[in-house]
């Protein structure tokens, strides 16, 4: 209740009131980064020795370098802390097909145990927590690849051996499991494939389905029956020149076509989510409705954990001093330089022409102007240096709370749904039937 009457835009005052206690994100990095935006609207309290720094400009830190786990509990007046995880509850380490095609080894941090799901489960129950959300890397398979599981076995890198069976997600949830999941799949599990003919790019969207199904399938099986929302892809941002990603990964006309590949996905997966009796935000055209907001052509927004602390708040307004001071003084500067450079050539010609008493004055003009240059040059030089220059230096809320509002449309009270009574999520049930046309280039 206390979270409720903050201040917040409706639509997350929704996502609170609907949720129940315990709500768990479980994705990749277009995820974490809605994850990291609730949070930034929730202003918990951050631990001194935050492992993701917030100084840093490389996503690398928040996606790989730290564990991409977060746990954030809040009381019954509305405090709340944002704690780090040191561990992955449900994916595995080495997760990566032989020979695979899609972005796989992003993290080799260890696997939890059992007995640190208790933990967090006790955590999460203590009776001072009101509400408590979660994140959990989980870019492809939930609980990773399992020695049963037929589908895409892995391989530790360079040993040609399976990895040992980890804990399984049914052991985990014996212990506690959430109230609320949300989950998204895409990219770090659907490689590019545009360029397959029909058959084969048939076969490769119904592995991927039934890869998505096996996820939302395991989660019955393990026991959850609480509320549930499946994001779809979302679309790509194909301005080159204004983010290097899409320069980096091919250009304008590659993204064009990855773009009309994931729009066939997005609509596959609504199709078969649809089927399954489970609600669907399509992030595709929210993404589509918003062009030139994501924060770097692929993630909707980019929030650095802990972000939202006073501290970093502050230098977040310092850099955006330096930014605009920068931006008017460059503009200032490249005026000035059409001014000198003018009245230069003027002064030449004039020159030619012999000996003037106007020359001298204009002369002298001349030399302040190239003093008043050569000035701001400096200012704009030492201005350049304060200017955060990379994507990710800095908070973007980008799409986040549009994307929020597709939710918000969408979430069912967890008391009030059977979404998982469904014989259709047994495990042995059959796959419903898809299709999709294959995005081939006319």
């Amino acid at each position: 209740k206390a979270l409720c009457a903050m201040p917040f835009p409706a639509s997350v005052k929704n996502l609170l009131a609907a949720t129940g206690k315990w709500t768990s994100f479980f994705g990749d990095s277009v995820l974490l980064e809605q994850f990291l935006h609730m949070n930034s609207l929730l202003v918990p309290q951050c631990p001194a020795d935050l492992q993701a720094a917030t100084s840093s400009m490389d996503p690398g830190v928040y996606f790989q370098a730290a564990v991409p786990e977060y746990l954030t509990l809040c009381d019954g007046e509305g405090r709340c802390t944002f704690n780090e995880l040191t561990c992955l509850h449900f994916s595995r380490p080495f997760d990566c097909p032989p020979n695979s095609l899609i972005p796989c080894g992003h993290n080799a941090h260890r696997e939890c145990s059992v007995q640190e799901w208790e933990q967090l489960v006790q955590r999460v129950a203590d009776p001072s927590v009101s509400r408590a959300f979660t994140f959990h890397w989980v870019p492809k398979r939930v609980g990773g690849f399992d020695a049963e599981e037929p589908l895409w076995p892995t391989a530790m890198p360079g040993s040609g051996k399976q990895p040992p069976p980890g804990p399984t997600l049914a052991q985990k949830f014996a212990v506690g499991k959430p109230d609320y999941i949300i989950m998204n799949n895409c990219l770090h599990t659907y490689p590019y494939s545009f360029n397959l003919p029909e058959p084969l790019w048939q076969k490769h969207l119904g592995d991927f389905l039934g890869m998505v199904s096996w996820n939302i399938k395991s989660l019955k099986a393990a026991g959850f029956t609480g509320g549930f929302q499946f994001q779809t892809c979302t679309k790509l941002d194909c301005n080159a020149t204004q983010y290097a990603y899409i320069a980096q990964s091919g250009g304008e006309e590659i993204c064009r076509r990855k773009n009309k590949e994931l729009s066939a996905v997005k609509t596959a997966q609504i199709q078969m989510l649809t089927q399954l009796g489970l609600p669907v935000m399509d992030a595709f055209t929210v993404t589509g409705q918003f062009p030139d907001k994501t924060s770097d052509g692929l993630h909707p927004c980019f929030i650095r954990p802990c972000s939202w602390t006073p501290q970093t708040v502050a230098r977040d307004r310092q850099q955006d001093l330096a930014a605009s001071q920068y931006t008017r003084l460059r503009g200032k500067l490249q005026a000035d330089e059409t001014t000198y450079q003018t009245g230069l050539q003027f002064y030449q010609q004039q020159a030619q022409l012999g000996p003037s008493p106007n020359l001298v004055g204009e002369a002298q003009f001349l030399g302040q102007e190239f003093a008043l240059v050569q000035s701001e040059a400096q200012q704009v030089a030492m201005l350049f240096q304060q200017v955060p220059h990379s994507p990710y230096a800095r908070n973007n809320e980008g799409l986040c709370m549009p994307f929020f509002d597709s939710w918000s449309a969408q979430l069912q009270v967890p008391t009030k749904t059977k979404q998982f009574s469904s014989s259709l999520l047994d495990m042995g049930a059959p796959l419903p039937a898809i299709r999709v046309a294959a995005p081939l280039e006319s």
